[in-house]
């Protein structure tokens, strides 16, 4: 795991994450592939299997990734691996891989490999992060939460970096931040609580809080990255 943002608590935090919310269907195999050889990764809505091909480079390959409860939703892939999007989050759906194999001096695909994976995909994006009106030491943040119908009992962590380090879960699209100190800058995080290992993260784009009498966003910077895997 690697982190490119500041705190060591990101990592630990993840780190504790990494054992929760995935489980894996039957697998039904034959010699030209195995489970090692498939890689699974998430990102927001979006799932990505790879496959290891290199055991047979001659081979042509057709790969599927399709939502179960929504046929119509299907990505099909000639190459080594295939992207699904627009699938609900922050509850358990299950997806659908297959994989078809043909050499190169055949006409028909013939299936290899299929699996069932059943999958939460628990990290929703977190936009248009911005301060509300503050209420005496506190400030009010909201944002935008992907697929906020799904996701809004999803929990949320906040860091703020400054004079001291406020780290705050939340849920949904609001929290109240108390005991700032007047006049101090405050760098802040979100990102969500609690996801495993094959799933990526993004925090919100870094801004900076000023605690005055009213708390103002000071710039959009870049986005932090720390990924999971």
């Amino acid at each position: 795991m690697k982190t490119q943002t500041d705190g060591r608590g990101f990592e630990m935090m993840l780190e504790i994450c990494t054992m929760l919310h995935s489980f894996h269907g039957a697998v039904k195999r034959n010699s030209d592939v195995s489970k090692s050889d498939v890689t699974r990764s998430y990102l927001r809505d979006c799932a990505t299997v790879e496959v290891d091909t290199s055991k047979n480079p001659s081979h042509e390959y057709k790969l599927i990734l399709e939502l179960a409860e929504s046929p119509n939703n299907k990505a099909t892939s000639n190459s080594s691996s295939v992207k699904l999007c627009n699938i609900p989050m922050c509850r358990e759906v299950r997806l659908r891989f297959t994989m078809f194999s043909r050499a190169t001096s055949n006409k028909e695909f013939q299936q290899i490999y299929t699996e069932d994976i059943r999958k939460s995909l628990d990290a929703p994006a977190i936009t248009n992060l911005h301060t509300a009106a503050p209420h005496g030491q506190s400030v009010v943040l909201r944002w935008t939460l992907q697929n906020y119908n799904d996701c809004k009992d999803k929990e949320l962590v906040f860091f703020l970096f400054g004079d001291k380090t406020i780290m705050q879960l939340a849920k949904g699209e609001e929290i109240r931040i108390p005991y700032l100190t007047n006049g101090q800058r405050y760098s802040v995080y979100a990102f969500p609580n609690c996801v495993d290992k094959e799933i990526r993260v993004f925090t919100t784009p870094k801004f900076e809080l000023h605690a005055r009498k009213s708390y103002t966003l000071i710039s959009s910077c870049y986005y932090v990255v720390f990924l999971t895997s």
